[in-house]
């Protein structure tokens, strides 16, 4: 991938992760208070967000738009397993996904509008440093996610602790403490998942 591209998919990913964060922040601030008032913020929030998508080529707000953001962060990742310094690309991916890890396990399991496939996981290499091999451990867990079928509450809950992990080690790949500022993701690893990550790297 080019380095005007992997800038270009940077700053995407940054408007539209800033985006959802103010959305968040304002319907959980006025939520109890003033649902009106903040109901009305959020959607100028979710509205540019939604526009930021639109210029990188996504028309509407859906599963399907939300995969192929998810489908951007996962390249975004996968390249920053290949370069020594890989923090800005982490954190650009892991900037858009979303606050709770149960919904994820929806997003990172839906096709989306294009086929993409994760599998190419398999093959990626790059530095020995702990922060490109915490990024293409993540970029497996992204894969091992995709990957689970929808059936039931269990593979709801086994994909939502994938994205766990990989949040964790994306985390790391960005250059900040493990699940830094995710209180769904702290919440679930120690409850749901007993403080045990699905897999060991």
């Amino acid at each position: 991938m080019h380095w005007s591209q992997n800038k270009c998919l940077q700053t995407v990913c940054a408007e539209v992760g800033a985006w959802y964060e103010a959305y968040g922040a304002i319907e959980n601030t006025y939520y109890d208070t003033d649902y009106a008032r903040g109901a009305r913020a959020s959607t100028v929030c979710g509205d540019a967000a939604e526009a930021a998508l639109h210029r990188a080529g996504f028309e509407t707000h859906s599963f399907d738009t939300d995969a192929e953001v998810y489908h951007a962060a996962f390249i975004a990742l996968s390249k920053a397993g290949t370069v020594h310094d890989c923090r800005p690309l982490a954190r650009a991916a892991l900037d858009v996904l979303g606050a709770d890890p149960l919904w994820c396990s929806d997003v990172i399991r839906t096709r989306g509008r294009a086929p993409f496939t994760y599998e190419t996981t398999i093959s990626l290499t790059g530095p020995e440093t702990r922060l490109a091999m915490a990024a293409r451990h993540a970029a497996r867990a992204m894969a091992t996610a995709s990957a689970v079928r929808f059936s039931g509450d269990e593979q709801w809950y086994e994909a939502a602790s994938l994205m766990v992990e990989a949040v964790w080690y994306m985390s790391v790949a960005a250059g900040l403490p493990p699940l830094h500022n995710r209180r769904a993701y702290q919440e679930f690893y120690s409850s749901y998942m007993d403080g045990s990550l699905p897999t060991k790297s």
